[in-house]
C-alpha cells in the first residue's frame, strides 16, 4: 500500500476504529518486545487446510519493523485455507527451525480407518 491509500483508509475510519487499530498495534509491539532476544524472535504457526492436511512450523527470524510484522500477520491469516494460528515465542525455546505436516485423510486410508470430511 502506498502512503496515499493509507491516508484515505485512515480518513474513512471512525474514531473507534482508529482507537482499535492503535490498541492492536500497541498489543503487537508489546508481544514482540516480550519475546525478542538479541534482535531475534521466535514464530510458531499451526494450520489445517481444506483437505485435512495439518501443518506447522517453529522458526527463528530477525525482528522486523512493527509495520512489516503487522503486514506479515495480515498476509498469514489472509492466505489460510482453513483454521490456523500464529504466535510469537522466545527464540531460545526453539532449538532448531522445523516444520511438519500430516495428511489425516491419507493416514486414515492407509490404516484402514474410515474418515469423513464434512464441508
Amino acid at each position: 500500500m502506498d502512503r496515499k491509500t493509507i491516508k484515505n483508509i485512515w480518513k474513512a475510519c471512525s474514531k473507534q476504529d482508529k482507537w482499535d487499530l492503535i490498541n492492536e498495534r500497541a498489543k503487537l509491539k508489546a508481544q514482540l518486545d516480550e519475546v525478542e532476544y538479541n534482535g531475534v524472535i521466535g514464530v510458531c504457526e499451526s494450520s489445517m487446510d481444506c483437505d485435512c492436511v495439518k501443518g506447522g512450523s517453529a522458526r527463528r527470524r530477525p525482528r522486523l519493523t512493527l509495520i512489516e510484522e503487522w503486514k506479515r500477520n495480515e498476509d498469514y491469516y489472509h492466505y489460510l485455507e482453513g483454521p490456523g494460528s500464529m504466535w510469537y515465542c522466545d527464540p531460545r525455546e526453539i532449538k532448531r527451525d522445523e516444520s511438519w505436516s500430516r495428511d489425516l485423510i491419507m493416514e486414515a486410508f492407509e490404516d484402514g480407518h474410515p474418515h469423513v470430511v464434512y464441508g
